[in-house]
């Protein structure tokens, strides 16, 4: 009978140092995948925009513009587009493709930032 109990709490302390490595190499991983080690593609945010970081004073004078001020912060994309490259706005937004009010096209949006980028990078007028 002692025995079986010795056993049982040799193989319960073996068990208890396992599970304790295991949380041990657990939390090492999670912290390292937090360091950008080990991850395959991060979570995603709220949509950030090129124009948001490359041409942050311009988005800034076209949200201070009466038109724009006017309508509500998290509806106004399509206002400030067309403020700050009238010519982008029009090749990608052009007539019944325009889009509603807080409404968001990953597609456009692409389009609009490479537009914006060909003509910086061409140093042309937005």
């Amino acid at each position: 009978m002692l025995s079986k109990v010795a056993w049982s709490i040799r193989a319960w302390s073996r068990l208890s140092s396992f599970l304790r490595i295991m949380v041990v190499n657990t939390c090492f991983v999670v912290r390292r995948q937090n360091e950008g080690f080990f991850v395959l593609a991060k979570r995603g945010r709220n949509p950030t925009y090129y124009t948001q970081h490359q041409q942050p004073t311009k988005r800034r004078e076209c949200a201070r513009t009466e038109a724009c001020k006017a309508i509500h912060p998290e509806e106004n994309e399509n206002c400030l587009d067309e403020c700050v490259s009238p010519f982008c706005f029009d090749q990608v937004y052009a007539g019944a493709e325009r889009l509603e009010p807080g409404e968001v096209d990953p597609l456009k949006r692409s389009k609009f930032n490479h537009c914006i980028l060909e003509r910086v990078n061409q140093k042309m007028e937005l």
